[in-house]
């Protein structure tokens, strides 16, 4: 079990264990078939046009590989990624978001690929900030990001998160007050909420970063993760940049992890900024390294040339829609008037907030709470911890962690959908042995 993250290696270890707090596609989601097949057109040109009279496929692989005609993508890579990577992607994007409020149309010169969201944060963290820069990021989010920043030497302070995402109002507020240089943001199916920043919302944001001269870093990898056509999100947050020269702008962070599968390592930057991508892609690791993953690069551009990523993509978006719908009905059969459940529009994650008894007893001390989830052999994020961590404690802070004590963050894609609803049923049963 030491080949996997310590978060997955539960419940393969124990196959009992309802897990529904990895943050990640399950196996029963992976496109395994359609990654190896688009990997074996890459790795063996032609190789389903061979024919080996002996049958050996152990022959027809040793016919089809010469290591002096290799395809090129086993060389050193492209510092921004393969031409013909981003240029399949930016495709691909103008397709499926055309229709996305506020949407522009995206080039291959306006992407950088990278090895994923979090080696994205990194770099771009060590391109914008300087230790002692403050960063401000959403108090509800993706709580290993603070990790990442602080890194660098930075200083990570909350903004006030609502229905709708960030709060604009006290983005404002903390950027008078702090004047930061980056502004890290989930503003689609926000992890954990759901939460979505509405058009006018985005544009708010976008003017004030400008004002204050902080760079906006958005983190949208779940942007293309819609449940319904007709509701579409907003357009990407790097085609609300201005690209006016007296400020850093904005950029998207995209990752492959949740689309195809989180092995790959796979990610892109997509920025109006040439400066700032030419930074990222002149870092010494990626010079010295000769580009990010080269070989899968070329796998996932097969993916998008043959549709089997866009067809992925469209079954993803049904398992997940259908995920959302059974743990909604789940918790509505099991607590009742007791729960209050943030339908998300899309992504990976719903938030589910208990009141009563029932909340008393998921916000109880969390050592608990944990031992009795675990009794019953279900796992979920309590909400609280999905905050960032502040260096002093403060009133609101307290507040907020006493609000989310009582909240769930459930993942819709790590565990099959054929037991969501007894993993609720086990939730229900845990919270029954605290008093609910």
């Amino acid at each position: 079990m030491e080949d996997v993250h310590p978060l997955c290696r539960r419940s393969i270890s124990d196959p009992t264990l309802i897990d529904l707090e990895a943050g990640a596609p399950g196996l029963h989601l992976l496109p395994a078939t359609a990654l190896a097949a688009a990997t074996t057109r890459v790795l063996i040109p032609n190789y389903e046009n061979r024919n080996v009279d002996d049958g050996d496929s152990s022959a027809a692989t040793a016919a089809a590989f010469d290591p002096f005609t290799s395809p090129l993508c086993m060389l050193y890579g492209a510092l921004r990624g393969p031409l013909s990577l981003r240029r399949a992607l930016s495709d691909y994007l103008n397709g499926e978001l055309a229709a996305c409020s506020g949407y522009e149309r995206c080039s291959a010169e306006e992407l950088c690929v990278t090895n994923g969201c979090s080696q994205s944060l990194d770099l771009l963290c060590a391109r914008l900030c300087r230790p002692g820069d403050v960063v401000l990021a959403e108090r509800i989010t993706y709580f290993l990001c603070q990790s990442i920043f602080e890194d660098h030497g930075v200083r990570v302070v909350p903004v006030e998160v609502g229905a709708d995402g960030i709060d604009v109002a006290d983005l404002e507020a903390k950027m008078k007050a702090h004047r930061p240089r980056m502004l890290y943001m989930i503003p689609v199916y926000q992890n954990p909420t759901g939460a979505t920043v509405p058009h006018a919302a985005r544009q708010a944001i976008v003017a004030l970063a400008r004002r204050h001269s902080c760079a906006v870093v958005s983190d949208e990898v779940c942007e293309l993760l819609w449940f319904d056509p007709g509701r579409l999100p907003p357009a990407p947050m790097a085609c609300y940049d201005d690209r006016a020269p007296d400020w850093p702008g904005v950029v998207s962070v995209w990752s492959l992890s949740k689309l195809v599968c989180p092995g790959l390592r796979l990610g892109f930057l997509h920025s109006r900024r040439p400066a700032l991508l030419d930074a990222c892609s002149s870092a010494g690791y990626v010079v010295s390294g000769g580009g990010l993953n080269p070989v899968l690069a070329a796998a996932v551009r097969e993916m998008l040339l043959s549709g089997d990523l866009a067809q992925h993509v469209r079954a993803l978006r049904g398992s997940l829609a259908g995920a959302a719908s059974e743990l909604s009905a789940a918790l509505a059969q099991q607590f009742g008037a007791d729960v209050e459940v943030r339908a998300p529009g899309g992504g990976f994650f719903l938030w589910a907030a208990l009141r009563g008894r029932a909340g008393e007893a998921l916000g109880s001390a969390r050592d608990k709470v944990l031992a009795a989830l675990a009794a019953e052999g279900v796992a979920v994020k309590r909400g609280d911890l999905c905050l960032l961590r502040e260096e002093a404690a403060t009133a609101k802070g307290a507040e907020v962690a006493a609000e989310t004590a009582k909240a769930m963050r459930l993942c819709l894609a790590y565990c099959p959908r054929s037991r969501m609803s007894e993993g609720v049923a086990r939730i229900r049963k845990a919270l029954g042995t605290l008093g609910y």
